[in-house]
C-alpha cells in the first residue's frame, strides 16, 4: 500500500458527517421574531401609556386594550427565552 493510499484510508475514518437541522434554524428565526414582536408591542404600550394622560385620550375599553397589549408583549418576550 502506498503512502498516499494509507493516508487516504486514515483520513476517511476521521471524517464526521455534517449535520444540518433546518428545524433548528427555523426555531432560531422564530425566537428572534417573537422577541422583536414582543419588544415592539412593549414599545407601543409605553408610548401610549405616556400619550393617553398627556392628551387626555379616553374611550370605552381603553383599559382593556392597554392590558391586552402589555400581556401580549409579555408573552412574546417570554416565549423567546
Amino acid at each position: 500500500m502506498s503512502a498516499v493510499a494509507a493516508q487516504l484510508a486514515a483520513s476517511q475514518h476521521s471524517l464526521k458527517p455534517i449535520s444540518f437541522n433546518p428545524y433548528k434554524e427555523i426555531l432560531k428565526m422564530t425566537m428572534k421574531l417573537t422577541k422583536k414582536i414582543g419588544m415592539l408591542l412593549l414599545g407601543i404600550w409605553l408610548i401610549l401609556k405616556g400619550l393617553i394622560p398627556l392628551f387626555n385620550l379616553s374611550f370605552s375599553g381603553l383599559g382593556t386594550v392597554m392590558a391586552l397589549l402589555v400581556i401580549t408583549a409579555g408573552v412574546f418576550i417570554l416565549l423567546e427565552r
